[in-house]
């Protein structure tokens, strides 16, 4: 009616509610290694009232009459929007009230990213709790139809970990890893090929199985320093490059 409309503005909104992906663009800068004027400590209070506010162990008490196959009953997941402080809108945002693998795999990283590795994983396991084989597909997380894109959002957990990041332009390599421990292993993707990158036994090993890359400069942070590597190399599909990490 004129008069909600006078009160509440448009319908579909989200006013004073805490938005999920209120920070999608600080997200997709962080993983294009981007510098943006936001306030780091905003983003992290941000990501943190997501956690809090959003986040539920349990969907029993929640009422969500959109998608609610989505997520339901005990389960766990992360709501699109919540209002905690309450002034719900009559009409609010779209699907506020579901749950969204595509958003939390985002959210996840980007808490991960953000240090916060163990409410990003938090919100990873209750993804992966719901899509375990038993009640829907592993291999589908259908959101707006099966193989839903924005499920795709989970690839970013990979760098959001291990911090690798590559540019072409530069030829330079940035790690910076979220994980405990002096060894892991991942995937190393950019746009002349695929291999993966390695660190063990105090070594970085690279190994290209399709393509190439070229690389000038590692720049590595390991055990609270930052190490600039420098280098010419060319590694092609089938070759190994071992590069010892010194003290």
């Amino acid at each position: 009616s004129e008069k909600l409309l006078l009160s509440e503005g448009p319908k579909y909104q989200y006013g004073n509610g805490c938005l999920s992906d209120g920070m999608l663009g600080a997200w997709m800068s962080s993983l294009f290694g981007l510098n943006i004027p936001l306030n780091k400590s905003n983003i992290r209070k941000h990501l943190g009232s997501v956690f809090q506010n959003n986040f539920r162990t349990s969907l029993w008490n929640h009422v969500n009459t959109q998608h609610p196959g989505f997520a339901i009953g005990d389960e766990p997941g992360l709501l699109v929007c919540s209002w905690p402080k309450g002034e719900r809108p009559v009409l609010p945002l779209l699907y506020a009230d579901d749950v969204f693998t595509g958003v939390e795999y985002q959210i996840a990283s980007h808490l991960i990213s953000e240090g916060m590795v163990d409410e990003g994983l938090t919100v990873v396991k209750a993804a992966r709790s719901r899509y375990d084989g038993k009640t829907r597909n592993p291999w589908n997380e259908y959101e707006c139809g099966s193989f839903s894109a924005r499920a795709m959002s989970s690839y970013s957990l990979l760098q959001a970990l291990s911090g690798l990041r590559y540019s072409r332009v530069e030829s330079r390599l940035f790690v910076e890893p979220k994980t405990s421990g002096n060894a892991f292993t991942t995937l190393l993707t950019c746009s002349s090929g695929y291999g993966s990158f390695c660190v063990k036994n105090n070594k970085i090993i690279i190994t290209m199985n399709e393509g190439s890359i070229v690389l000038k400069e590692i720049i590595f942070h390991w055990n609270k320093k930052i190490k600039h590597i420098q280098m010419s190399e060319i590694i092609p599909a089938g070759k190994t490059l071992e590069i010892p990490l010194g003290k």
